[in-house]
């Protein structure tokens, strides 16, 4: 169940996520849904967000902060499961951001203090064999 989850949530809008969790309640009645804690993810993405600046802390806006924590965490379970991930969304949505953010992150929760290298590629300057 939990795969089923993680590899088809990140590619439903908003809109059809509670669709989805009802749709696989009803094909699997007796499995529980049970969302993943990462401990120390949360507030590590927290200092990362103040440490970089990238968010200002808006009190009428707590609801798009919020929203953009979530969305690095949904982030972090993608790059969990799958190898090559693709992030698309309008200009100034925060996705460089959100990846940057994330490999700040996984580098500094990593004991070894591992780097984590982001590579940007143009879809359109990979040609097929």
């Amino acid at each position: 169940m939990r795969v089923l989850i993680d590899m088809n949530r990140s590619k439903l809008v908003d809109d059809d996520i509670p669709l989805y969790y009802s749709l696989t309640k009803d094909l699997f009645v007796s499995a529980n849904i049970v969302n993943v804690e990462y401990p120390g993810l949360k507030p590590a993405i927290r200092q990362m967000t103040e440490k970089l600046g990238i968010l200002w802390n808006n009190p009428k806006d707590q609801a798009k902060e919020n929203a953009w924590h979530i969305s690095v965490e949904q982030f972090y379970e993608t790059h969990n499961v799958r190898h090559g991930i693709m992030i698309l969304g309008p200009t100034m949505a925060g996705k460089s951001a959100t990846i940057y953010t994330l490999a700040k992150v996984m580098a500094e929760m990593n004991p070894d203090k591992k780097k984590y290298t982001v590579l940007k590629m143009n879809p359109k300057a990979i040609t097929a064999p």
